[in-house]
């Protein structure tokens, strides 16, 4: 027993918890500080040796899926349900108290009473004080000892269960959080229109992500109005599915969301080429010729096919090969400048005029397991934070106790949770309705 009560003692320390808050805030300022997921020479170049060896042996390369993150998120979790179990029996029983008092003495105690008489008999009396409360929207337990009567009007008790909720919120939030630090998945892939990746979708299951087309969509006025890039997801020689994704509207597959983040050009892997083939005196023989990379090209002016292959373009020079009617085989350098001989023995030269580069999108990868937690637990937040702040818990007691001649004397008390000044003022709205019965 003293060791659980060390223990709750612990969790329920408002000393700890402020250190495990502050190492927590230190350590997301770290991680959003510092780049994540890089390696040791990368560090060793950011930051020097020495401060780039403490990065690393310290884990905060990698600070939201280390293992000292997650236990301080626990830490806090657990922390955030011994708080709220341990004043779970006082709230269950202040949330429970709405007894029906005879005692009119306590209610003069009250924020806000009132004693008036009615021309009518107690149970009349104890009805018109139930209609009005009810008409303000009060709920309303009645009672009665004898000839007397009373009663008790309740209205927005949502507001006693606003910490409680806002407790639970946390713990949501914390649970989100710990499932996205441990178990998520944050990836960039840079893929070439044509080109695919593989996206591994379970334990022992991949998918191919196969980039189909883009493009830059424009309004009546010009302007860009969207991008959209065409997916397809194969299994093997199946067809799964087809997706236009957009930015914020990204494809959706067995817990991955795959979304747009950019595009650019890659001139260091071309789609084609535009040149133009001299012959060996300098003189112009074929212009402008748009050739497509790797794919061979019938030129007239020669004879021969040309295939360009830009694999190897270093310096502005891309590797053509001739293959001409006569069955001779040759290869050149397409260049940006003519040279004075060719690097062939028929003496062409070609003249790189243009490289068309190939569009490649950046596509983000995404895995947030815990998302539904942490989408709980911000609506949980927002009820338990308006219920907390917002909602004034009222409470009306009323006593009708009999007079001589048939009269009635009604004794009411009241009180509210915050907000006294707006229980004052339904207080009198209720006693006016009462004492036009007088």
């Amino acid at each position: 027993m003293k060791a659980l009560r060390a223990i709750l003692g612990f969790l329920t320390s408002a000393r700890v918890a402020v250190v495990v808050m502050a190492v927590l805030a230190a350590l997301s300022l770290a991680g959003a500080m510092l780049p994540q997921g890089g390696t040791a020479p990368q560090y060793d170049e950011a930051y020097g040796r020495f401060w780039g060896a403490v990065t690393v042996r310290l884990g905060l390369d990698d600070v939201f899926g280390s293992d000292y993150y997650t236990a301080l998120l626990v830490l806090l979790g657990a922390m955030v349900v011994a708080c709220s179990l341990k004043g779970l029996p006082a709230r269950a029983k202040a949330a429970g108290s709405r007894p029906v008092d005879f005692d009119e003495e306590k209610l003069r105690k009250l924020p806000a009473w009132a004693s008036l008489t009615l021309d009518v008999e107690p149970e009349e009396a104890s009805l018109h004080a139930t209609d009005i409360l009810r008409r303000r929207l009060y709920s309303v337990r009645r009672k009665a000892d004898g000839v007397r009567r009373a009663g008790v009007g309740s209205k927005m008790a949502l507001a006693r269960y606003g910490t409680p909720v806002l407790h639970l919120s946390f713990i949501f939030l914390l649970a989100g959080g710990i499932a996205l630090a441990r178990f998520g998945q944050h990836d960039y892939r840079r893929v070439a229109l044509g080109k695919d990746f593989a996206l591994q979708v379970g334990e022992a299951r991949n998918v191919t992500v196969h980039v189909e087309d883009f493009d830059i969509e424009f309004d009546d006025r010009g302007n860009v109005s969207d991008y959209v890039c065409d997916l397809a997801l194969r299994e093997g020689e199946s067809l799964l599915l087809k997706y236009t994704v957009r930015p914020n509207h990204p494809l959706k597959y067995k817990g991955r969301e795959i979304y747009l983040s950019s595009f650019a050009e890659d001139e260091s892997s071309p789609v084609g080429f535009v040149m133009s083939v001299y012959d060996s005196t300098g003189r112009e023989i074929a212009s402008h010729l748009a050739v497509e990379e790797g794919r061979p090209t019938y030129v007239e002016e020669i004879g021969a096919y040309m295939t360009v292959r830009g694999g190897e373009i270093s310096q502005g020079l891309a590797r053509i090969d001739l293959a001409f009617d006569s069955g001779k085989q040759e290869s050149h350098v397409a260049r940006a400048h003519l040279t004075k001989a060719s690097d062939g023995p028929s003496g062409y030269q070609f003249l790189l005029a243009k490289i068309i580069p190939s569009l490649v999108v950046t596509l983000e990868v995404v895995k947030e397991p815990g998302q539904w937690l942490v989408i709980v637990g911000l609506v949980l937040l927002t009820v338990g934070a308006f219920s907390a702040l917002y909602l004034s818990h009222r409470l009306i007691w009323f006593v009708v106790s009999p007079e001589p001649g048939g009269r009635s004397r009604v004794t009411l008390g009241g009180r509210a949770s915050r907000n006294r000044e707006g229980l004052a003022h339904e207080f009198a709205l209720v006693r006016r309705a009462l004492e036009e019965l007088a």
